[in-house]
């Protein structure tokens, strides 16, 4: 959920074997909304999935030579993709990557975290990631759009809490342990907690957490720590669940949050309902 998403590992396979992959795609939610510039809807054929797929690498692995410039991986066609059209170009300047447990049991959240607490809550679940937004149309308006996309999507799902990776681009095990220390005093659900898996553990993580609690820091800084896209969903009522895991890859850590769509329901109407967007 969150922070521009990361990506695994794109294959050197030739882009017809992912045209043959997605030939079949169909969206399991139609969302449709138009504005004077703009359409917000779900991919619904193989080539705007392809186009989503090229903007996410583009977003993702910018300045970087790959030999299939798009990223894809096992969970794009379990998800429904939330994507903006540029009416001028007819290309995506946005998407948003939706898993719902009405039509999947697996969740990307699962590679790093043991997720079982969450999938016992009582209501639909819904997982958010692969946020991507092109360079020059990261701006207000485009927020908004998605998350109009996204608020009819909980809607016609009857999604009761949305839940993702939020990733910080640090490594540092007393920066993680200093940022733990603070989303825990302040966001933490205990009741949800979900274990970081082997492979994505911190090493020495609880080592610092000790050390930094017998000295009893000042925790305030810690915001500074803090991504925007993190900062928003945390100001919308989200709480954390989780300690940091490690991903080595993409030299970051991922806090696993999980928010009840009725905060998000009051967020959205109280920021976006209002604003005026073409």
């Amino acid at each position: 959920m969150i922070a521009i998403n990361k990506i695994k590992k794109v294959k050197n396979i030739p882009i017809n074997f992912y045209k043959y992959k997605i030939k079949n795609l169909k969206s399991k939610v139609n969302i449709h909304i138009e504005t004077n510039s703009y359409i917000v809807k779900t991919a619904q054929t193989k080539n705007e999935l392809l186009d989503l797929l090229k903007l996410r690498f583009e977003v993702f692995l910018e300045g970087k030579k790959k030999l299939i410039p798009i990223d894809f991986d096992e969970f794009d066609l379990l998800a429904d993709h939330i994507i903006i059209i540029d009416k001028k170009t007819g290309k995506p300047i946005g998407t948003y990557r939706l898993i719902s447990s009405l039509f999947s049991n697996k969740f990307y959240s699962e590679t790093e975290f043991y997720i079982d607490n969450i999938k016992k809550l009582n209501g639909n679940i819904l997982e958010m990631g692969r946020a991507a937004i092109k360079k020059d149309h990261r701006n207000g308006i485009t927020i908004a759009l998605l998350w109009k996309g996204i608020a009819d999507y909980v809607k016609q799902t009857d999604s009761k809490y949305l839940f993702g990776c939020s990733s910080v681009y640090i490594t540092d095990p007393v920066e993680a342990a200093y940022l733990y220390l603070h989303l825990r005093k302040n966001y933490f659900n205990e009741n949800l907690l979900c274990e970081v898996k082997p492979d994505y553990v911190m090493p020495k993580f609880d080592k610092y957490l000790n050390f930094l609690q017998q000295l009893n820091p000042d925790l305030e800084k810690a915001k500074d720590l803090i991504p925007s896209l993190l900062k928003a969903y945390l100001n919308a009522g989200s709480s954390v669940c989780s300690y940091p895991a490690l991903d080595r890859e993409f030299q970051c850590i991922d806090f696993l949050t999980v928010l009840n769509t009725d905060n998000l329901t009051k967020t959205f109407e109280r920021k976006y309902k209002k604003s005026e967007i073409h």
